[in-house]
């Protein structure tokens, strides 16, 4: 699978930090890593940094800091390892116009989720734009289908 440059794999991860899944989960809960993103393919993707950060934890833990000690300096803000970079804060998608061909409310919301899933790809990416869970735009195609029998 072939990722772009601001995104490592969960493999370059494991790999980089010499860890297995159930370890890395382990990270990830005590706030020592950052959750990673779901791709399209239901893989998981890191932001590149991410790969650093598990090559310095493993160091970390061989030097016999516990990972509890780490966690405790990453909650206080101490933690000295790769961290993201100041810059890589969630970039907003580009908003988007879309034009009503009237003001009926059923016929605009069909169309947002309409635009919203061509946009996203998937139900989930398609309610994370429309700031819903998955199960309510599920709610919500069923009963706009209902309408438009």
């Amino acid at each position: 699978m072939q990722v772009s440059a601001q995104f490592a794999t969960q493999r370059d991860v494991r790999e980089a930090g010499n860890v297995e899944n159930d370890e890395l989960r382990e990270w990830v809960a005590s706030g020592l890593m950052p959750r990673p993103r779901r791709s399209s393919g239901n893989r998981n993707l890191w932001p590149s940094w991410a790969v650093e950060r598990a090559r310095w934890l493993r160091g970390e833990l061989e030097r016999g800091k516990s990972l509890q000690q780490l966690a405790e300096l990453a909650r206080d803000g101490l933690l000295d390892g790769p961290s993201p970079p100041v810059l890589d804060a969630p970039v907003e998608p580009p908003p988007v116009r879309i034009e009503l061909d009237s003001l009926n409310l059923h016929a605009a919301q069909r169309r947002l989720c309409e635009v919203a899933l061509e946009r996203a790809g998937s139900l989930v990416g398609a309610a994370a734009l429309l700031g819903i869970d998955r199960h309510a735009l599920r709610r919500l195609k069923l009963r706009l289908s209902a309408r438009s029998l």
